[in-house]
């Protein structure tokens, strides 16, 4: 039901950032894309396209946005939070995780804007967990007798989801450590926005950094 397409990568270099995060697939009653990634995940999310019904967007930082305009022929619904898009508007000159390209496409995208918990298949719903952004959604998902959360970047790793007092680069730091309390008490399986899956506390994959 749950297929992390996408794993994302919990590197921080010295300068920048490296911005490579997670990508799911979801196959309930209807097919649900959760975060089209980077640039650099392009051909990825394009051999996905035909089982696509709909995609949900965490927020609209650059790494888990990139490839909005691949759904933009197909008319594929794009739920994002209304919070988020109107952060975006009030910051998207000064904040340079932001998406800037979205500004381009965004008229062309079908947009549905989520002001609220909002059920979006049988086993799937639309949930805010705010602190990372102002607007920032995940996605509650039951698999079985497990209570599964796609993160984003409200657990954005494994190291994250350890320390209690990690909230990395948090627009509301107290919102993102309530979150996340909220998240580590709740959630049998989490999915972080850059690492592998987190079962019972443990992360699932060992990553590693392979050379090229």
């Amino acid at each position: 039901m749950i297929e992390q397409i996408v794993s994302g990568f919990p590197y921080k270099p010295e300068k920048g950032c490296f911005g490579f995060s997670s990508c799911i697939l979801i196959r309930d009653s209807k097919n649900i894309l959760f975060d089209t990634g980077g640039y650099n995940v392009r051909s990825v999310i394009k051999s996905y396209l035909n089982d696509i019904d709909c995609v949900v967007i965490s927020h609209l930082h650059f790494d888990h946005c990139s490839n909005l305009d691949l759904f933009i022929e197909k008319k594929i619904p794009i739920y994002i939070s209304a919070k988020e898009l109107i952060s975006y508007n009030e910051n998207k000159d000064n904040d340079s995780d932001l998406f800037s390209y979205f500004e381009c496409i965004k008229d062309k995208l079908n947009i549905i804007e989520i002001d609220n918990v909002f059920q979006l298949s049988n086993k799937v719903k639309i949930i805010f967990t705010l602190g990372h952004t102002n607007g920032h959604i995940s996605l509650e998902v039951v698999d079985g007798s497990n209570l599964v959360l796609l993160a984003g970047d409200s657990i954005k790793s494994y190291n994250d989801y350890i320390d209690t007092n990690s909230y990395g680069n948090a627009v509301n730091p107290k919102k993102y450590l309530d979150t996340k309390k909220i998240i580590k008490k709740k959630y049998d399986i989490i999915y972080p926005g850059h690492d592998s899956v987190i079962i019972n506390g443990k992360r699932g994959i060992q990553m590693e950094l392979r050379q090229f």
